[in-house]
């Protein structure tokens, strides 16, 4: 028994050994997680996130690098084992069937071109004589940066431009936000405005409002489909007046809430009017519309996948024509959890008592088996119409609620409801071919084209903000 326990440690030793032994056989080579590390897109001025690499080494015995080099050395920095002084970075060594850790990371000074600007770089790697190579990409984007500012007067962005929001932007005015503009937001930053607002987004040429961060949670899985990166638009009337909220190709997406309307909370009769069209209200950590004592107009607009109420109506005229209200946040046929909270157990739309809503030639659903609810129980009433519109909800009454197509369970409406991130299969609130949405609208001259500019069926539209093809 002894000479077999001998045995054994011997053996282990030797193995151990040989793990530690350096090998100068210039066959051998170093084996990387990736060839190439690519950054889709840094705002200029400031560092990017830190991307990380494995260097391992699959063979049996110990290997040394003599020598990390870059070719350029000037917007790439990396960093090996804690070392990030490339004249330091001489005989590594990494033990057989061990690896270590490389760390890159860049910054790219602004730009006076409106081309993004490729910055490229090699990493080289001598071993036993021979190099290998690790390729660096990355574009960069000119933003202005607003951190903390106040406007005690209108605001008018720059059009084909992109802001970098920190903290909040308060503004004291009325905000014009031209076509083509995106806002990056940073964590938990918000859009105060204390007037009114006009964001002038164009069908091929939106206003986007999103989080800042451009990189990845990690593998497959950007960072842009994960809700709660931000606070949200908050649209506040102070003057009792009447403020006029104009939004239009706006894609509002990634926040805590989307857009949130208070008018003069003292007046029932408040003039504050939101008019929303062509947009997408999208992925938010609580709501995505809410009206306070302000009427709502929308129009081709989706509105999806909120952990909270899609569309809350406060005491207001609310008008929703040719709009998909989605609600599948968290859906479990999704296979990853891409958000900071889970999804609340409550309905697509909650309508106040107080409200009278229009709602014509729209989608409302989700995972609720009732999507459209009256916050006064006891009302047994629908407070307004609803007509030529797919309802996934028990049947509504009312002298107004004629012409609904009412869901089935085993419907499918819409090209997908869930996220595979593997595949990249997101979320698609097109109609699908077999949708039961599909000819069920009523012909509005006033609306011909859907949220994408195709053409309605003068006869039978479809329902939704978007026309099938």
């Amino acid at each position: 028994m002894k000479k077999y326990l001998y045995i054994i440690v011997s053996l282990l030793v030797l193995v151990g050994c040989k793990e530690h032994q350096l090998s100068s056989d210039p066959g051998m080579r170093l084996s990387f997680s990736c060839d190439s590390v690519c950054f889709d897109t840094v705002f200029t001025g400031i560092g990017s996130s830190t991307q990380q690499v494995m260097i391992y080494n699959r063979n049996t015995n110990a290997i040394r690098i003599s020598r990390v080099w870059m070719d350029k050395g000037e917007k790439f920095f990396i960093n090996i084992d804690g070392e990030n002084n490339l004249d330091n970075l001489r005989d590594i060594e990494i033990y057989g069937k061990d690896s270590i850790f490389l760390f890159v990371r860049t910054q790219i000074d602004p730009y006076t071109t409106n081309a993004l600007p490729l910055e490229i770089d090699t990493i080289r790697f001598l071993v036993n004589g021979s190099i290998q190579s690790i390729g660096l990409q990355a574009f960069g984007m000119n933003v202005h940066r607003m951190k903390g500012m106040t406007i005690d007067g209108p605001l008018a962005l720059k059009q084909d431009s992109n802001y970098l929001i920190y903290d909040s932007l308060v503004v004291k005015g009325k905000l014009t936000i031209p076509a083509n503009t995106t806002l990056y937001m940073h964590n938990k930053a918000n859009i105060k405005v204390y007037g009114g607002i006009d964001i002038q987004g164009e069908l091929d040429r939106p206003v986007t409002i999103m989080g800042d961060r451009l990189d990845k949670l990690f593998e497959h899985v950007p960072y842009r489909v994960a809700s709660g990166q931000w606070g949200g638009l908050y649209l506040i009337d102070t003057t009792a007046s009447g403020q006029e909220w104009k939004i239009n190709y706006a894609e509002i997406i990634g926040g805590s809430t989307g857009i949130y309307c208070v008018g003069d909370t003292t007046n029932q009769a408040s003039t504050s009017q939101l008019l929303l069209t062509n947009s997408r209200i999208h992925n938010h950590a609580g709501y995505g519309v809410v009206m306070q004592s302000a009427n709502a107009t929308i129009i081709n607009t989706e509105i999806s996948n909120c952990a909270s109420y899609l569309l809350y109506l406060g005491c207001g005229q609310h008008s929703i024509t040719y709009t998909t209200i989605a609600g599948f946040f968290g859906y479990p046929n999704s296979n990853l959890n891409i958000h900071q909270v889970n999804r609340e157990n409550v309905p697509a739309v909650l309508v106040d008592s107080a409200a009278s809503v229009d709602i014509c030639n729209s989608i409302i659903t989700g995972v609720q088996k009732n999507n459209l609810v009256v916050a006064d129980t006891s009302q047994h009433t629908f407070p307004g119409k609803v007509e030529y519109s797919y309802l996934r909800n028990d049947s509504l009454v009312g002298e107004g609620c004629q012409a609904i197509t009412y869901a089935g369970d085993q419907d499918t409406v819409f090209k997908n409801v869930y996220y595979l991130y593997k595949k990249y299969e997101y979320f698609d609130f097109r109609l699908d071919s077999v949708s039961p949405a599909r000819g069920i609208g009523r012909y509005i001259d006033a609306y011909p084209n859907d949220r994408n500019g195709l053409v309605r069926k003068q006869e039978h539209p479809d329902a939704g903000c978007y026309e099938w093809q």
